[in-house]
């Protein structure tokens, strides 16, 4: 057992400004300004400014940031011109670590007067450095306190600021073929602007603990997502107005009518890269035209059909203002085949729950599915579309017999297209190239080949802890499910799989690969190599931090091209790469001698996960950090999620009663959590982060029965 020895290197945040009093006003619109030619190659910086300038701007609230619910770590609001200009818009922050302000929130709230100053429809001055985050421009004010320049003659109208009423395709357009194109050249000009879309449809209704994810659609197709930054929108209730907090969200039901939706336009990552999306502020922001039918809890069976067998698709279909007059489902043979066959769905008794069957089909072949259900006022719902975006699966005789029958997809989300079906009696198998020791998931895979790898999902005492590098395993029966954009195996520890053998050689690194054309998503590049080993020789770390001037999460990146300005993201996840890697033993513009690890994706970005710093040749180290002791198979521990913004578990088992304490430190040292609790066998702990500010913290966990065991944990 390694004994494990920390050094914490003190990180020392300062602030100052020569003068605390407001410099020149500069419209937000020359701030925020991008040319044609940068928005047409995909990118949005602005063209005047750089990240990470002071300036001061003044502009119309159009959010009361008392309601603001993203975190309790940071508020934020949104200023506007007092009459349209295209750029004219930003977001407005509060956030200490950002500007390095020695103080807490609430202090440099007074400082700053943001709740006091910053109400819809007041105009006012302030002064902050500017940022950027997932193509956001962020102004994070700084210690100067605000100044009100006017008061609207009316504050206690519903709506002080009236939207500008625009359609969805000025921001996403329907590709036609089920997708969403980003339009930047028509849309970014609206970044930060309070806006109205008229006669939308609800689609995509999916939930997440507390949280929902929806869009809204046109009649053309044009959808777009709803961003939860309101408290009214967020029921995780991390906004400061206390009468929020008792208010529980539900979206509109899919199929939905609405006369309108209005919020400010922000952009947020997706499987599509950083996206547009609508951001409501209060809950008059949505009017409900008229509640159609809806759809979900759909099934099919079998999850892996012959061709052969017929497949039985069940679904729950509603009508909360009504009766469903009809239902039916369509199908199709052939991936994106649009020439739909429909038959009636049947109503199961007295129950929600709506079959229809769809006869057999080819072998190797890809089915299309949807549904169409009618209510007694003639509202349609369609889920998921009549295109049946993402909604497919495949017939295979043989059943699933490698990773690449679960991974390879046609879908251009990257979706496998058994996400959400329990798989039994598969024969998936593979090396474990990657385990617990390393990262809070397994990995293996069974070739070179693309599609090769896949995550593996563990639980305490599943038996998965035990797995070492160079095991063969098959798994027997598992789930596939889809997390933030990777695919997972879950379910499939004891007696779901199988231990062939041990000591096996990895597979040999894939090679080859352009860490640019990576990062840029081609789509040749990234999904068919999720979770696999690659390598790249001879590279240059080209930023020590691709998240500045935004906080430093131990990210960094690489290229070949010494002078990329793009580059390949590396991940700190293992265990066994300190927080500070990046910047303790890198430097811009190093050379590496190869660099290997696993392909992952994270936050809107491909990355590699290094398992040690072994698969870094090149590197040096001036500081002594810390190394991890090993975790042994019989006090198996987990937590998870990791990252996390609020709360994290910790799982594990003990093999005798015990007092166990949870320790959590900050990067300098200093406890900012503890807990001591009485556990036996399986246990559960959680573990709230939610007061914690942005960044990486360790967590260590002792007991009699449990040797000090040290977690690093990312707070975000």
């Amino acid at each position: 057992m390694k004994k494990l020895v920390f050094v914490f290197i003190s990180v020392i945040s300062s602030f100052s400004v020569l003068a605390q009093t407001h410099g020149t006003v500069i419209p937000m619109d020359s701030i925020q300004y991008v040319d044609t030619i940068t928005l047409n190659s995909g990118k949005t910086d602005p063209v005047h400014f750089k990240y990470g300038d002071t300036v001061t701007i003044e502009g119309i609230v159009t959010f009361n940031p008392i309601y603001y619910g993203q975190s309790t770590n940071r508020k934020a609001t949104w200023l506007q011109d007092t009459i349209f200009k295209p750029f004219g818009a930003m977001n407005v922050f509060i956030e200490p670590a950002m500007t390095g302000y020695s103080g807490n929130l609430g202090q440099l709230n007074n400082e700053v007067k943001f709740y006091e100053n910053f109400l819809p429809g007041y105009r006012v001055k302030c002064t902050g450095i500017l940022a950027d985050y997932t193509e956001n421009t962020q102004l994070n004010l700084i210690p100067i306190e605000s100044e009100i320049i006017d008061i609207p003659s009316s504050i206690d109208t519903s709506l002080v600021v009236k939207p500008i009423e625009l359609t969805i395709d000025n921001f996403m357009k329907n590709d036609g073929s089920g997708g969403q194109l980003i339009m930047r050249r028509t849309g970014e000009q609206y970044e930060g602007y309070f806006v109205q879309f008229n006669n939308v449809t609800v689609v995509d209704v999916s939930a997440s603990g507390s949280r929902y994810y929806w869009s809204v659609q046109d009649s053309a197709g044009n959808k777009i997502q709803i961003r939860d930054n309101s408290g009214y929108f967020r029921n995780d209730h991390k906004e400061d107005a206390a009468w929020v907090k008792n208010y529980v969200f539900t979206p509109p039901t899919i199929g939905t009518q609405l006369s309108y939706i209005r919020g400010i336009i922000v952009q947020s990552s997706s499987s599509l890269g950083n996206v547009y999306m609508i951001s409501p502020c209060l809950p008059t922001d949505i009017k409900v035209a008229a509640a159609a039918p809806f759809i979900d809890t759909k099934n099919k069976y079998p999850a892996v059909p012959t061709s052969a067998q017929s497949v039985k698709i069940r679904a729950r279909i509603k009508d909360n203002d009504g009766f469903i007059q009809s239902a039916k489902l369509y199908y199709s043979v052939g991936f994106g085949n649009k020439n739909f066959t429909s038959v009636n769905m049947t109503k199961d008794g007295a129950t929600d729950f709506f079959e229809g069957i769809i006869p057999p089909a080819p072998n190797g072949e890809y089915v299309n599915y949807w549904i169409r259900a009618i209510d007694n006022n003639g509202l349609i719902t369609n889920s998921p579309d009549t295109l049946a975006t993402g909604s497919v699966y495949r017939v295979l005789d043989n059943g699933i017999k490698s990773i690449s029958d679960i991974q390879e997809t046609p879908l251009l989300s990257g979706s496998s297209v058994f996400n959400g079906d329990t798989i039994t009696n598969c024969t998936i198998g593979g090396v474990v190239t990657a385990t617990l020791q390393h990262f809070p998931f397994i990995a293996i895979q069974d070739g070179t080949k693309p599609y090769s790898a896949i995550f593996i999902k563990a639980s305490a005492g599943d038996g998965l802890a035990d797995l070492k590098q160079g095991d063969s395993i098959v798994i027997k029966n598992c789930k596939v499910i889809e997390d933030f954009n990777i695919t997972y195996l879950t379910n499939c520890g004891n007696n779901n799989f199988e231990l062939i053998s041990r000591n096996n050689p990895l597979p040999s690194p894939v090679k080859l690969l352009y860490p640019d054309s990576v990062a840029l998503k081609n789509p040749k590049y990234g999904e068919p190599y999720e979770c696999m080993l690659l390598q790249f020789d001879n590279v240059y770390v080209v930023s020590l931090n691709p998240d500045a001037p935004g906080g430093n999460f131990g990210e960094w990146s690489f290229s070949n091209d010494s002078n990329s300005t793009t580059g390949l993201r590396v991940d700190d996840l293992s265990s066994f790469i300190e927080s500070n890697f990046n910047t303790d033993s890198l430097t811009l513009g190093q050379k590496l001698d190869y660099l290997k690890g696993l392909l992952y994706y994270s936050f809107g970005n491909w990355k590699m996960l290094p398992r040690t710093k072994f698969d870094i040749a090149g590197y040096y180290s001036d500081t002594v950090t810390h190394s991890l002791p090993y975790c042994p198979a019989n006090n198996f521990i987990h937590i998870y999620p990791n990252p996390t913004s609020d709360m994290a578990i910790i799982e594990g088992n003990s093999s005798s009663p015990d007092n166990i304490s949870c320790t959590v430190y900050d990067i300098n040292g200093r406890v900012q959590y503890s807990l001591t609790t009485c556990i036996e066998g399986d246990f559960r702990i959680s573990l709230p982060v939610n007061t914690l500010t942005s960044g990486c913290y360790f967590v260590k966990i002792s007991g009699n029965s449990i040797d000090n065991q040290i977690f690093r944990l990312i707070k975000f």
